[in-house]
């Protein structure tokens, strides 16, 4: 790669040796509209490309395609090609609108939904896998938000499309760019599998850990096979020496099962209302944690008085406890208020915070707060607070509690440094794109 030090275009400041042309003039058969998707012949057939397929990927997934039973007829005139280019045509939110990616699949028969448009690129003179990055750029992506037209949804046409202005270096630097950012695509794509696989692995461990299938305190010393074959029985509702059954399963014999309010207290720290702007802390449906939001005018909150939140206190959303929201709070939520649906409780001395945060996140968690959240959908489903201090909950050994969430703890941290490195990735190439495709940067 080189810096570029020559001339540029005077308008729009690329290299005088790269030319400007319209989107649908670099397609071979101008811009087009898929088949009707429709329902009674879906199923089977031939593969299709819709919607939900342009979004994710730096090319269409095609294993993830779904089928659609067309005549002869309707698959010639609708057939992909491999290099085919496909635009969203409508989406709820403006940033969704244009969304685009490509088909590099050659083995199998598919067609596109009528909800997106295809570009079939003129290979003599773009590089198909070059369109496809020029049109997902920043300066792209601005210029299609611009030509959208919102009313319930938020559209774009074939004309304006079509207009869309693409940079065209000489075709040996269109491969090259291409090259580039397919490196880039490789290691976002790896790291994205990555963090798939260890979520999902992590996700079956701390359901062995919480259960007690699987042990990690010190007191137990077991080898792999007999580890595999204890996990094994349980999942079966065999009792394995050591366990015992209990109103939640087989639980280890040194485990215990209590009520909630033998773990926990209810603590009300109650504060009159700020009289200027204050920090408000919700609790996100789905056991995802907590958020945050300030208040910049407090006579906009109808209630007089408020709830201070403390670190590791457990807080439920009496509302939306139906729906998983329950969390433990962090350091971050230390100070942060709450109404009266938001009660908070303190942990005993027998129970570490960050055990019961993984704990309260599993399924089971989740039913058992459905069951003590009565009515019908929505804010008429409140939750019992009686019932929640009287729910069973699993209690080990305050050793095995600590070993469990470090290891838990561990765990989340790696996922999120996979997170951080894979924004890093995308942010390097979103970079890279803006130096490669304006020319500012040769390669």
């Amino acid at each position: 790669m080189s810096l570029n030090t020559g001339r540029f275009n005077r308008q729009f400041r690329i290299p005088s040796d790269w030319q400007i042309d319209q989107l649908s003039n670099l397609s071979v058969d101008g811009i087009r509209n898929g088949v009707f998707n429709d329902p009674e012949k879906s199923g089977k057939g031939v593969k299709l490309i819709n919607v939900v397929n342009l979004y994710s990927g730096s090319c269409i997934d095609t294993s993830q395609l779904g089928l659609l039973e067309l005549s002869d007829s309707e698959i010639s005139k609708y057939r992909v090609e491999v290099g085919d280019i496909f635009f969203t045509r409508s989406s709820l939110k403006l940033e969704g609108i244009a969304q685009c990616n490509i088909n590099l699949d050659d083995k199998n028969v598919m067609v596109f939904d009528d909800h997106i448009m295809r570009i079939r690129p003129d290979t003599s003179r773009v590089v198909p896998e070059f369109l496809r990055e020029f049109c997902s750029s920043s300066y792209a992506r601005s210029y299609f938000m611009r030509q959208a037209k919102t009313t319930t949804m938020t559209t774009i046409g074939q004309d304006d499309l079509g207009k869309f202005l693409v940079f065209l270096p000489p075709y040996d630097e269109q491969e090259k760019i291409a090259e580039v950012l397919a490196t880039w695509n490789r290691g976002i794509e790896l790291t994205e599998k990555l963090i798939q696989q260890k979520k999902a692995y992590y996700k079956g461990l701390s359901h062995e850990l919480l259960t007690g299938k699987l042990r990690w305190n010190e007191a137990v010393k077991s080898d792999t096979d007999n580890l595999t074959r204890r996990v094994t029985m349980t999942a079966r509702g065999v009792t394995h020496h050591g366990y015992r059954s209990t109103p939640l399963g087989l639980v280890p014999s040194d485990w215990s099962v209590m009520k909630l309010s033998d773990v926990v207290k209810p603590v009300s720290r109650e504060v009159e209302k700020p009289s200027m702007g204050y920090w408000r802390l919700g609790i996100r449906s789905h056991a995802k944690g907590s958020f945050h939001e300030y208040i910049e005018n407090p006579d906009t909150v109808s209630m007089d008085k408020l709830y201070v939140v403390k670190e590791n206190d457990l807080i439920v959303n009496i509302t939306f406890a139906w729906e998983h929201a329950v969390c433990v709070a962090t350091k971050s939520d230390d100070g942060k208020l709450v109404s009266h649906r938001f009660p908070t409780y303190e942990f005993k001395s027998r129970a570490v915070p960050q055990f019961y945060k993984y704990y309260i996140m599993q399924p089971h968690f989740k039913y058992l707060l459905q069951n003590i959240s009565p009515g019908g959908a929505g804010r008429n489903r409140v939750m019992s607070k009686r019932d929640f201090l009287n729910l069973d909950v699993i209690v080990p050994p305050l050793d095995e509690q600590k070993k469990i969430a470090e290891i838990l703890t561990l765990a989340d941290n790696e996922v999120s440094c996979l997170e951080t490195k894979l924004e890093l990735l995308k942010q390097q190439k979103r970079g890279l794109m803006d130096l490669l495709l304006s020319g500012e940067v040769r390669v």
